[in-house]
């Protein structure tokens, strides 16, 4: 794999000096699937951008998505004119580029239909991973991941992995049509764009929510579309205010924020901790009728937990979850999609996740063997690239999710064909 990253303000120069950086790391490998990522400052090029990088990966499948900012190895470009390129090299693996669209009015219940579906995005025995940039308008993106997830999962039993659908939202402009997607050599300004790959290759998902557990577990007893009456048959609006108050003050600040409610995406689990919560936030709260209002629907029976979010909280909860991921072969790249919240909006430092990323596998042991140098080589850095998301979307409990202020890294790795 090979990264590329272009600060200049020049579209077609940018996207021809990234493309060509990720390229040189391929050496004699012909690339079989590129993301192209552009900052707003590019939007009005992308068919420029399009055309130069079919010219560097002429047998690519190629994907993209404007953006509010891009990155690329260590350096976040935020809310600055850059594009950002992810190129692989994928022996033996078919990459399958479709339009959003073909999703929208799948009914995922309908096994026939699903089976239609998975076969219009090329889904065969042997996929591996969905990866999804959606457009913020006028995409039903629910019922997308819905529609994909049960397209993906098809004919896997429920203890077996689902293959992992991830991806963000384009977030370069906040009306409608006013981002770009480039599907192979073309661009289209609406719906959104995806890829599925077959083969042999892993697709690692690590999905950073970065937020701290405040109060106990509760279970919702009255609740109606997003709102929440009763959490335990208490009002929830006194639940919220009682668990704020018995926090410590420095704790309290960091509502600041926000306050977020961890809904539990799998309801059978014995205990809850991280990374069982779907983070969602709280919208409003309403001290007469008792009832929050969440920024999902909800429903009763439903195991919800408050939390936090901070920047410590942020960094501490990424590093843990790229440790778990040292325990495995070292990846040949990462997609890195951050929110447009993350960044310096968030963190002290810029650069942060891309660094994180980045020192997490600098150097991967299990006990003291080091396991394998990188695929350029021995101290050779891995390639990263990506960009800053309007929301970010990767799977919790194999449930492929809508987040926020959420880091979400797909870790490449190879497997015998």
């Amino acid at each position: 794999m090979g990264a590329g990253l272009s600060p200049l303000e020049d579209a077609e120069h940018a996207a021809n000096q990234a493309c060509t950086r990720a390229a040189e790391q391929l050496g004699e490998r012909t690339a079989g699937l590129v993301f192209v990522f552009f900052s707003a400052a590019h939007r009005e090029r992308a068919g420029l951008i399009a055309s130069a990088s079919r010219r560097v990966f002429p047998d690519a499948a190629i994907v993209g998505c404007s953006a509010e900012s891009v990155l690329a190895g260590t350096t976040e470009l935020e809310r600055r004119p850059g594009i950002s390129v992810l190129a692989s090299a994928l022996p033996g693996v078919e990459a399958r580029v479709f339009p959003l669209e073909r999703i929208a009015a799948v009914e995922p219940r309908n096994p026939s239909r699903t089976e239609r579906l998975r076969a219009s995005l090329g889904m065969t025995h042997e996929h591996r991973a969905t990866f999804v940039l959606a457009d913020p308008f006028g995409t039903p993106l629910a019922g997308v991941l819905a529609g994909l997830d049960a397209a993906s999962s098809l004919g896997l039993a429920d203890e077996e992995p689902r293959p992992p659908i991830m991806g963000g939202v384009a977030s370069a402009n906040n009306r409608a049509g006013g981002n770009a997607f480039l599907i192979d050599g073309a661009v289209i300004r609406d719906g959104g764009v995806g890829v599925s790959l077959n083969g042999p290759v892993r697709v690692d998902c690590v999905v950073s929510q970065g937020c701290r557990p405040i109060g106990e577990n509760h279970v919702v007893t009255r609740a109606r579309g997003n709102v929440i009456y009763e959490l335990g048959g208490r009002r929830a609006f006194d639940i919220v205010r009682e668990t704020i108050a018995e926090m410590p003050e420095e704790d309290r600040q960091l509502l600041a924020r926000g306050v977020f409610l961890g809904v539990a995406v799998d309801e059978h689990r014995p205990r809850f901790g991280r990374g069982d919560f779907a983070i969602r936030g709280v919208v409003s709260a309403d001290e007469g009728d008792g009832s929050i209002a969440i920024s999902e629907n909800i429903r009763v029976g439903q195991t919800v937990r408050m939390h936090a979010r901070d920047a410590e909280t942020a960094h501490e909860d990424l590093e843990l979850l790229l440790d778990a991921q040292k325990l495995h072969d070292h990846p040949a790249g990462c997609l890195l999609v951050t929110c447009n919240g993350r960044g310096t909006r968030l963190f002290d430092q810029p650069n942060h996740d891309a660094n994180v990323v980045r020192r997490a596998f600098e150097t991967v042991r299990r006990g003291s063997p080091v396991i394998g140098p990188p695929p350029q080589g021995p101290g050779a850095p891995m390639p990263i690239a990506g960009f800053f998301a309007a929301g970010e979307i990767g799977p919790i409990q194999g449930r492929p999710l809508l987040h926020g202020h959420t880091a979400c890294a797909a870790l490449f790795r190879g497997v015998a064909p």
